[in-house]
């Protein structure tokens, strides 16, 4: 089992930027800053811009990108591409540290905390898995068939082949490749200048 301090680290990176998500809850825009090389549907950024369900972002090395909507936020790591969705995202690539105030549509899978309305955790999309990490708190992940409870520490894994899934499962520990990948998204945050103080995050969390 990887230290849990690791875990707490990027739940409280997060944390940061949560507000801004919250500031954005009367809006229906969703808001894209980026640090480096950072694309939307092809065409490179450098500044703010606003982005609309089927918008394709995607980062290069070295660089990440933080996304505000209505009661979501997230920060994508380096080398990540995902399409931002209706009532969600679907992550192609990369990975990413997610919160939001309810449910949101990872792809197929419906993500919501298992006791209360917020959320967080942790998404990676490599070579047609997608890993879906509990970092703190319980996740209910379910596909409207078959409902799992991820557990801190655990990971909902399911891979893709052609047309075809694989059995969803939910493994003991987060694979350390995803865990440092979300800790990297979660530090570069603090590169987009949109940290906050400790007072601005809910003191109830984590």
């Amino acid at each position: 089992m990887l230290n849990r301090s690791l875990f707490r680290a990027s739940c409280w990176m997060l944390l940061f930027v949560f507000p801004a998500a919250t500031v954005m809850a009367d809006t229906n825009a969703a808001m894209l800053r980026g640090k480096g090389i950072v694309s939307v549907n092809g065409n490179p950024v450098s500044q703010s811009i606003s982005l609309f369900p089927g918008d394709r972002v995607q980062t290069g090395a070295d660089s990440t990108a933080s996304i505000t909507a209505k009661g979501m936020a997230l920060i994508l790591s380096a080398k990540t591409q995902l399409v931002l969705e209706e009532k969600g995202i679907l992550v192609h690539s990369g990975s990413a540290l997610v919160m939001s105030t309810g449910a949101l549509q990872v792809g197929k899978w419906s993500v919501a905390a298992a006791s209360g309305e917020r959320v967080r955790f942790g998404v990676q999309s490599q070579n047609g898995t997608l890993e879906i990490a509990a970092l703190e708190e319980s996740l209910s992940v379910s596909d409207g068939k078959v409902m799992f409870v991820v557990e801190p520490g655990r990971v909902l894994t399911q891979s893709k082949n052609g047309n075809s899934y694989s059995p969803p499962r939910v493994t003991n520990s987060i694979a350390a490749g995803l865990l440092l990948g979300l800790l990297a998204a979660a530090g570069l945050a603090i590169g987009l200048g949109i940290a906050l103080s400790n007072d601005e995050a809910s003191p109830a969390s984590p």
